[in-house]
């Protein structure tokens, strides 16, 4: 009974499409040229913090999609003990998405997809695995991100499957 409650609250977060958070700064990078095909993969790298004195500041249950693309609007998101010693960023460049979201069962890994697909010129999908314990303890995840500058009206599909894991 479990197993299947679980799998119901997971799958009502599982699937959602979000817009970027507009910034008036941003200007498009990627966008729909008549001579771009798709599906692309656009791709990324991780955003890590584990080797620095910060944390996020983000711990909602909900699952969430949040485009960063200046230092004004990532400072929102992140806590440090004394001054950031974070991996610097191009936002002239460079967009810093952060995926996050919750689940009813402790969280053993989080496995994401390889690249970023644009479907078209502004619609943009990512996979986030969550590979769980069976052990009823509700948790937050959080990933981050950083890829090619994202425009204010880009959308991105955030796709979140799960499985238990097993030895």
């Amino acid at each position: 009974m479990k197993f299947t409650i679980a799998n119901i609250i997971i799958g009502a977060y599982s699937i959602g499409m979000l817009a970027c958070t507009p910034n008036e700064n941003s200007e498009p990078i990627l966008g729909n040229s008549p001579n771009e095909q798709y599906p692309q993969n656009i791709l990324f790298s991780e955003y890590l913090l584990d080797e620095t004195n910060c944390r996020w500041n983000v711990s909602s249950y909900d699952s969430e999609i949040l485009c960063i693309n200046d230092n004004k609007e990532f400072i929102k998101y992140i806590l440090c003990e004394d001054t950031c010693n974070c991996p610097d960023i191009d936002f002239e460049n460079n967009t810093l998405i952060i995926i996050h979201g919750g689940c009813p069962n402790a969280i053993r890994h989080i496995r994401m997809g390889n690249f970023l697909l644009m479907s078209d010129g502004n619609d943009y999908k990512f996979n986030v695995e969550l590979i769980l314990d069976k052990v009823d303890f509700p948790e937050y995840w959080i990933k981050a991100i950083v890829t090619e500058k994202l425009r204010t009206i880009d959308k991105i599909e955030l796709e979140v499957n799960t499985s238990f894991y097993t030895m």
